[in-house]
This record gives structure tokens, C-alpha cells and sequence, in this order.
């Protein structure tokens, strides 16, 4: 049942099934994420790039203006221009807007500037206490509680008389809910706020009840949870201002309905607009990611340091952070590799198992832990760590285990091709000729078209034997006079890589005079130095071979003119035969005009005076200038033009013709 200005109505029977389907979902969807985590944080590069940006942010809007300095001082630094933003602080307090009063006094209390003036804010809150506006008396209920927060004013607010005006502006629509009625959750984390400011149990008790109300209407998936506006772009705020009001019930006692996992799927969605560039949105970010680092249980982010790279040759071990959403410590733990895999390849061996990670430190704040990944001797490439975080010891933070965090890291390495070998022969096997080539120099081979070249060669990591496969290998023919090239994959097997090279063939070394160089090329993406090496210089052999000259010469040759031809004129008819179909299309007129000559034109009943006169002689120059958009149509207008003028002329050639012919029956009906 809906209640509604007091008038119970029934839900229909769609809406009512939708209502338990919503609360059986969300309920599946908050058991769900049992095991979030973050994968990322806002660290140091992060900060630092937001400090650098907000710093040369300027406005003429108390509201833009607090989000920077707030946001600087939730990263420990300040605005450069603080006397001008403390002059804009002082003019929004003398506001009449709720708005206003409320972020100059934030702004005022952030940059803690002198000589501030609550006094005409105060008045001004008041009264605006006293609205129907929702929206402004909760922004004048928020800066009463900012007021007696920090106690800035002589005359402390009765906040429970705040919080009965609120009560107020939202029974204005009948609604007996302060939770329901707030048209947003981003307005919804301010009331938590608010009424966390009162202070007393019962408050404190109905707050906790609205706030678990309202986190049953979360969204998102086992991942990222969120709370959804009617506006999308404002999902950001919403989340944040609710971590936020969430996190002020939370220092007033616990929260059994929250856990960590939850806060770390809404701390998710923050995390995803961390380069973000408005100081509105990055105010956002900051300041909800904060609330999940000090009342509300806190989320385990789990990540992987050097961008989640590293190099064979540098024989480092991996190193795993354990921390908050900034980077900090957050308990001690026992980490755990469950599993390393290579990515992608399901069938594959662990690479290692069941393994504990050192710490870095045996400081009480590490949150460093080690891995010896490299001992495993892996091939380059990405792989998975399956890891396990489990906090030990006593902490003054709610942290739950992380029983599974699969993270990627990639391992890099340089290569060495080794063991070339070119075999020409003919295409039965006979007559084979073979040269061994040492890497990095090359073989001057003739060869008579209709053979075929082998070249096989091994691909290995450098320093070591085993076999690597890259993603690319292939050789580029160049024929070097006309500078015309091909390529040919190399084919892989147990023993290397084996390239096949038909002379002769049109695609791969067609029959040309001239040089052939064919250049082994061998890349992948976790490779660091890619190998282009000119392995063969061939030259054919035989008769009918043909000459190619330089592509060049083709580009720059003059090409031949271009003649287009124009379909040709049409036969016109003869001129006697044109000015008799012009004088026949002239008769109609020349009638016309004969008619109006030799018939008595009664002007009798034209009004010559008055209304009558004036609708009269409109009425006939509009008829004229119908007849000559005609006339223009004939000379010089198109179709589309002449309509729109007719559409314009009809309208009134109609009604005042209408008005003008009426007047004309009824000056003959008074004369009869």
C-alpha cells in the first residue's frame, strides 16, 4: 500500500510483482558480492596529478571552488589563491540562496579564512528553514549542522528543530518518509548527514532504519555497486554523498548492514572516475573514498606493482600492495599465491601453487608482499596470480579476507634467434646445396628458378635454451631494383621455425632479374628487442627471366591526357515550329483580354468607403500578386519557391477575399 496525503491506494498487481522481484534481486545482489575487493587505487601519481590540476582551477562559483580546496585538503595542500577564494566565500554567506550560504561557508571553513561573518547566514538560514523547497531547506539544515559542528556562531542551532523543518518541507507532498521523499540519493546521503548531527539515540536509531532503506535500492553487479539517479551522470555523486552519510552513522555506532565487500563494490564505482577532470566529480571521488577509510568497514585493494611488468633479465621478484583505496596500510595480512598461470591457456601447468608471500618490510605499516615468480623460469607473456589475503592480528579497522583476487602481470624478455640453416634445392629433394649463417650476417646465394629455398631457425629467450613461439614471424622479400616486396610466414614446429620459399612463384620471388633480400622479421608484445635481420641476398638464375624497373619510375612518368567525352546536343526542332507552339500558348490570354474589352465590367458594388473599400482593394492586390508569383514561376523561380510563396499569399487572399466578397452581397442584397 502506497499512503498518499493520507489516502491509502492499492498498488496494481505489475507494480506490487515488481516490488518483491526488486527486493529479491538486490537481496541476491548484496549476498553476491561476498568476495569483492578493489583492483586499483587512488595512489600517489594520481594524487599528484589531481593536485596539479586543481591548483590552476579558477571560478567564480563558491560551489566549484569549495570542491577544489576540499578536495586539496583531503590530499594535505590548499588552493594558491586563498585570499580571493576567501573574498568569494564572504559574498555567497551574504546570499539569500541556501545554496550558496551553504558552500561559501564550506569553502570559508576549509581554507579557515579571518574575519568570517556568520551572522547574516544565520538570519538567512532561518528563514529558509521556513520553505516548501526540499532541496533549499536541506541545504540550510546542512549548513545548520556545519554551523554547530564547528561552532562558528554564538547562537548554536536546536538541531532537532533543524531536522523538524525538514521533516516539514517533505510532508509538504504528503509523504510521511523523510527516505522516500528525497527526490535523490545524492540529497538522500546530505539528510544522513543531518540527521547524524542531532546527536541523540532516537535520532540516531531512525537515521540507521532510513539508511538501511535506502541501501537496499543499490545497484550494480558483483563487482561495482552503485546508486542510480534519474540523471545517470549524477550516479557519481549519489554513491559518493551516500558513502559519505554512511560513513557519519558509522561514527555513531555500528553498521551491521554494511560490510567491507559492499563498501569495496561502491568504492569501485569511485575508483572508475579517478581521472576525472571537474573538481565537482573529483571532490566526489576523493571525498567517498575517504569515507571507506575511516567509520565504514574498510575494503582490501589488492594490485601489482611497476604497472604489473616484469623482466626476465632483471630477475626481480613480483611485488603484490595490500592497502586501502589510497595506497595505505591497512592490516596486517598473510598473502597467498593459490595459483600462477599462464593466461589464456586453461590446459595449462601451474607455473607454481600454494606459495606465502614475504613482506617487503617488517615495518607495522607494510604493504609490500614478494613474490619469486622469475624462479619458475617462465616464458614471456601474461599471467594470472590467483591470491589469497588474509588479516591477522588485531587492527582498528573492519577488514575482511580477500579469498580469491586474480590479478595479471606480464612478464618481459629479450630473445636470440639461433641455429640458421638455408638449404636450396630442388623440389624432389635433390641437388641440395647448404650454408649455415651465424646471426647477424648474412649469405649471397644464386639459385635457379623452379627450386625452392629452406631456411630453419630457432627462436629461444636470451641467456637461456627454451623454445619461445612469438606472435610474428616472417620474411619480407624485397626485389631491391624495382623495390617491390612480398611476405611469407614462417611455419613453427618442435624444432623451430621453418620458411619456405618457392622461385619462380608470382606471390613469393617471382622470375626477375636482379637481387632478392629477404629479411627475417620476429616481434611479439612482451619481446623487448624485435629482430629484423637481413638473413639472405638471392639472385635468380635461368633464361626468359624479366626485368623490372623501379616503382619510382612508374609514379613520376607522365601519364597519358584524359579526353572526356560529352554526350552530344540533341536535335532542337525548327524556330517557325517553336513560335507557332508560343503563340498558341499566348491565344488563351489574348482571349482573355478580348473578353474583358468587349464585356460591360460592372463596378457598381465596389465599396468606396470604409472597411468595405479597404478589404476590397487588399482582396484584389493580393489576386495581383498571385498572378504575378506566376509570372515570376515562368521567368525565373523553381517549383519549391513558388509554393511557399502561394502558401504564404493563400491564407490571406482566403479570408480577406471571403470578408470582402460577403460585403459585396450585402451592398446588392440592400439595392434590391
Amino acid at each position: 500500500i502506497e499512503v498518499t496525503n493520507g489516502n491509502a491506494e492499492y498498488m496494481g498487481d505489475l507494480t506490487y510483482l515488481s516490488f518483491i522481484m526488486r527486493v529479491f534481486l538486490v537481496s541476491a545482489l548484496l549476498f553476491c558480492v561476498a568476495s569483492a575487493h578493489l583492483s586499483t587505487i587512488f595512489d600517489a601519481n594520481d594524487q599528484s596529478r589531481v593536485k596539479g590540476s586543481l591548483k590552476l582551477f579558477k571560478s567564480d562559483s563558491p560551489k566549484d571552488m569549495y570542491f577544489a580546496a576540499s578536495s586539496l585538503a583531503m590530499l594535505g595542500d590548499t588552493l594558491p589563491n586563498k585570499d580571493a577564494a576567501c573574498r568569494l566565500a564572504a559574498q555567497a554567506l551574504e546570499s539569500k540562496s541556501a545554496e550558496q550560504i551553504y558552500y561559501g561557508a564550506e569553502l570559508s571553513e576549509v581554507l579557515d579564512c579571518p574575519n568570517k561573518n556568520y551572522k547574516p547566514a544565520v538570519e538567512s538560514i532561518k528563514t529558509l528553514l521556513k520553505e516548501k523547497s526540499l532541496r533549499s531547506v536541506a541545504f540550510a539544515a546542512a549548513a545548520a549542522a556545519l554551523f554547530k559542528e564547528n561552532k562558528r556562531t554564538a547562537e548554536s542551532f536546536d538541531m532537532p528543530s533543524v531536522v523538524s523543518a525538514l521533516q516539514a518541507a517533505v510532508e509538504q507532498d504528503g509523504v510521511k518518509d523523510v527516505a522516500d521523499a528525497v527526490p535523490s540519493f545524492e540529497l538522500a546521503g546530505r539528510v544522513l548527514e543531518i540527521l547524524s548531527a542531532v546527536g541523540d539515540k532516537k535520532s540516531h536509531s531512525t537515521s540507521l532504519e532510513k539508511a538501511k532503506s535506502l541501501f537496499a535500492a543499490v545497484e550494480g553487479d558483483e563487482n561495482v555497486l552503485y546508486f542510480a539517479e534519474e540523471d545517470g551522470h549524477r550516479n557519481l555523486h549519489a554513491t559518493s554523498a551516500m558513502l559519505r552519510g554512511l560513513n557519519r552513522l558509522a561514527g555513531n555506532g555500528s553498521l551491521d548492514f554494511v560490510t567491507a565487500s559492499q563498501v569495496s563494490a561502491l568504492a569501485s564505482t569511485l575508483l572508475r572516475a579517478k581521472h576525472s577532470t571537474q573538481p565537482e566529480d573529483i571532490h566526489a571521488v576523493i571525498a567517498g573514498l575517504k569515507a571507506t577509510v575511516s567509520g565504514l568497514p574498510t575494503p582490501v585493494a589488492v594490485t601489482v606493482e611497476d604497472n604489473a611488468v616484469v623482466s626476465l633479465a632483471s630477475n626481480k621478484p613480483v611485488q603484490i600492495r595490500v592497502s586501502d583505496a589510497f595506497g595505505n596500510h591497512v592490516a596486517p595480512a598473510t598473502v597467498t599465491l593459490l595459483k600462477a598461470s599462464a593466461k589464456g591457456q586453461t590446459k595449462a601447468a601451474a607455473l607454481a601453487s600454494n606459495q606465502e608471500l614475504k613482506p617487503v618490510s617488517s615495518d607495522a605499516s607494510n604493504t609490500l608482499y614478494q613474490l619469486d615468480l622469475l624462479s619458475a623460469k617462465p616464458l614471456p607473456g601474461p599471467y594470472n596470480l590467483d591470491l589469497r589475503v588474509q588479516p591477522k592480528g588485531a587492527s582498528s579497522r573492519k577488514v575482511e579476507s580477500v579469498e580469491s583476487a586474480v590479478r595479471s602481470v606480464r612478464v618481459v624478455a629479450s630473445i636470440q634467434v639461433s641455429d640458421a640453416e638455408v638449404v636450396v634445392s630442388n623440389k624432389d629433394g635433390t641437388g641440395s646445396n647448404k650454408h649455415t649463417i651465424k646471426y647477424g650476417s648474412s649469405k649471397t646465394i644464386s639459385a635457379a628458378v623452379k627450386q625452392i629455398v629452406v631456411a630453419t631457425f630457432k627462436v629461444t629467450v636470451a641467456g637461456q635454451s627454451q623454445a619461445f613461439k612469438p606472435q610474428q614471424v616472417f620474411a619480407k622479400v624485397r626485389h631491391t631494383p624495382s623495390d617491390s616486396f612480398s611476405y611469407v610466414v614462417a611455419k613453427a614446429s618442435d624444432k623451430g621455425y621453418k620458411l619456405t620459399l618457392e622461385l619462380g612463384s608470382a606471390d613469393q620471388i617471382p622470375a626477375y632479374q636482379g637481387q632478392f633480400d629477404i629479411e627475417l622479421l620476429v616481434g611479439d608484445s612482451n619481446v623487448l628487442n624485435p629482430i629484423s635481420w637481413k638473413l639472405i641476398q638471392l639472385t635468380l638464375t635461368g633464361d626468359n627471366l624479366k626485368t623490372k624497373s623501379a616503382s619510382a619510375a612508374l609514379i613520376t612518368a607522365k601519364a597519358p591526357e584524359i579526353e572526356h567525352q560529352f554526350r552530344a546536343s540533341e536535335k532542337r526542332p525548327a524556330s517557325l515550329i517553336s513560335l507557332a507552339f508560343s503563340g498558341m500558348v499566348l491565344v488563351p490570354f489574348v482571349l482573355l483580354l478580348l473578353g474583358l474589352l468587349t464585356s460591360r465590367v460592372n463596378l457598381g458594388l465596389f465599396p468606396t468607403s470604409g472597411l468595405g473599400f479597404l478589404t476590397a482593394l487588399a482582396f484584389q492586390i493580393l489576386i495581383g500578386a498571385i498572378f504575378s508569383l506566376f509570372a515570376l514561376f515562368w521567368l525565373q523561380l523553381n517549383l519549391f519557391q513558388t509554393l511557399a510563396g502561394l502558401a504564404a499569399l493563400a491564407i490571406p487572399t482566403l479570408l480577406i477575399g471571403n470578408k470582402a466578397l460577403c460585403d459585396v452581397a450585402n451592398a446588392k442584397t440592400k439595392t434590391e
